[in-house]
Formats: C-alpha cells, structure tokens, sequence
C-alpha cells in the first residue's frame, strides 16, 4: 500500500509491546488538538524521534482520519511536525478560527480601535487560542 510517510519513516522500528494510544476518527467536532495533546503524552519518552512519532501516531487514526491520511501525496511527509500542521488544519472544527496561527497573524486593529484595546483584544484572541503540546 502507497503510504504517505517517506521511506525512512516508513522503516522504523516501534516500540514493543504496542502502546495504549488514543484513537482519533475524525468526527464532526472532535478535536484535533486534544488528540495530539493526549497523543504526545501516551508517547513522551519517543517526542525526540521524530520517525517513531510520525509511524506510531498512524495507529490513532481510524475511520474518516484513516481514510484522509491515506489520500495525502505518497512520501509527502517527513516530520511529526508537518503531520501535526496538516492533521490540525484538516480536522480542526472545534475553534471557528480553523487557520488558528495564521487568524492570529493577520489580525488587523480597526480603524476606530485604541492600541490599548486592540492589544488587548488580540492578548485575549492570544490566550484562547489551543497550541498542540507537541512543539512547545
């Protein structure tokens, strides 16, 4: 089967006996963020490997978010990091802001707004918004 993982990830060995892992299967409103929170936390010992992370993170996905996994370009991605960016952008229904980060960039202080208020504003937009664990 083509996998989207590239080569190297694809040869690296788990770790035995198979972890307890959450499970993920892309839902309507399930939550992207918190399943790779609760992901990073079942593997924290393997967060420095990155190959490890990205093929044991596969065993997470079920349903609809195994079906989207298989359908990104063969040997497309290399780092956990790059999973994680496009896992969140695909599945991320939960905040209404789904670009999360890029929202955060572009946001622009009104024309009639103080920059006591806009920096406030975006202080309060800042703190809301969810960062995965891994990464920080």
């Amino acid at each position: 089967m083509k996998s989207p993982l590239i080569k190297l990830v694809q040869m690296a060995i788990l770790p035995s006996p198979p972890l307890e892992l959450p499970k993920f299967d892309g839902a309507p409103r399930s939550d992207p963020v918190s399943h790779i929170d609760a992901y990073a936390i079942a593997c924290v010992e393997y967060l420095p490997y990155d190959n490890i992370m990205l093929k044991i993170f596969l065993r997470t996905l079920i349903g609809e978010a195994l079906k989207w996994f298989y359908r990104l370009l063969e040997e497309y991605i290399s780092t956990f990091q790059h999973m994680v960016d496009l896992f969140i952008q695909y599945f991320n229904e939960v905040n209404p802001y789904d670009t999360g980060l890029k929202y955060l960039l572009e946001i622009k202080q009104a024309n009639d707004e103080s920059n006591f208020d806009f920096i406030r504003r975006f202080r309060s937009l800042f703190h809301s918004y969810k960062t995965p664990f891994y990464g920080r």
